[in-house]
């Protein structure tokens, strides 16, 4: 019987591993994940060490279960490090490797909850975030980060040198040596935003506009949008993401269900501890299947 109750337990965390989504994708990428290489695609659900590559000219956006949106631009590399979103034990953690390319962070309910365990790092520099948007530059040996809102402290690995960043400023790091903090203008943020923006009035920061910036549109559409109409689509994408997050509960939910009930009927058929055990264990092997 105890075996039984283990191996429930596992299918139990198996079926809710799921961490994030992919909710938008231009051109391709893939997923390395243990030792496989799997196609990225528009609704691909990710796991925790789930390593994302995108190759040129291509794009991502991942939502986390918290509401968290990364956006990561075109020949990046991004780890899922350490993920855990639990409400009801009030356990929360998130760390992000920023291996290399471009990077747009908005973060959601953990940085709310619990900002000092929100962490983003690269090779050279680890970001701890009080404030909610923040973009990146990362190449070899060579860090760009901006604070977009809020405040950042950032952190040479190499050196321990440690600075805080606020709200329209940014500071390089080369070989482990973080920069004096710089006001940023159109021509350092242009690149990395442009980089990391699915759409002309996607995700435009209030505070950009409050700093009088505007981000030059380079894309075939140069229709200008007006800050309400920016807010107007943060909101309904806001929205889509709690409906995105119920349908999901519901459907594993629902999974649970139809998994429990195919065990017990399984199991009801069986007369040893040993062909119940069989038939758990094949039953964990399909639902490992179906999530690859």
């Amino acid at each position: 019987m105890k075996k039984i109750l283990i191996l429930l337990m596992f299918l139990n965390i198996l079926l809710f591993a799921n961490i994030a989504k992919v909710v938008a994708i231009k051109g391709k990428a893939t997923i390395l994940r243990d030792i496989k290489t799997i196609p990225l695609e528009l609704g691909s659900k990710l796991l925790k060490s789930d390593i994302i590559d995108t190759l040129k000219d291509s794009k991502v956006q991942i939502i986390f279960k918290d509401n968290t949106i990364i956006t990561i631009g075109k020949s990046s590399h991004f780890e899922i490090s350490e993920y855990v979103f639990d409400e009801e034990n009030k356990n929360y953690k998130a760390k992000f490797g920023l291996l290399k390319g471009t990077f747009r962070t908005i973060t959601g309910k953990i940085g709310k909850l619990a900002p000092q365990k929100f962490k983003l790092h690269s090779k050279t520099s680890s970001i701890g975030i009080r404030g909610t948007q923040i973009l990146s530059n990362i190449q070899v040996g060579h860090d760009t980060i901006f604070c977009t809102e809020g405040k950042i402290t950032v952190t040479s690995i190499l050196t321990g040198q440690k600075i805080e960043i606020k709200a329209g400023e940014f500071i390089e790091v080369k070989e482990g040596e973080i920069s004096p903090v710089q006001k940023f203008d159109v021509k350092t943020i242009t690149t990395t935003d442009t980089n990391t923006r699915f759409l002309p009035s996607e995700e435009q920061e209030e505070t950009l506009d409050n700093f009088g910036i505007e981000i030059e549109d380079t894309s075939a559409n140069k229709d200008s949008t007006s800050l309400s109409d920016t807010k107007k689509e943060t909101k309904k994408l806001e929205e889509n993401i709690q409906v995105d997050n119920i349908v999901n509960e519901l459907e594993e939910n629902i999974q649970v269900d139809n998994i429990v009930d195919n065990l017990e009927s399984n199991i009801n058929d069986s007369n040893t501890d040993d062909t119940i055990v069989e038939t758990v264990e094949e039953e964990i092997i399909r639902i490992e299947r179906e999530a690859m």
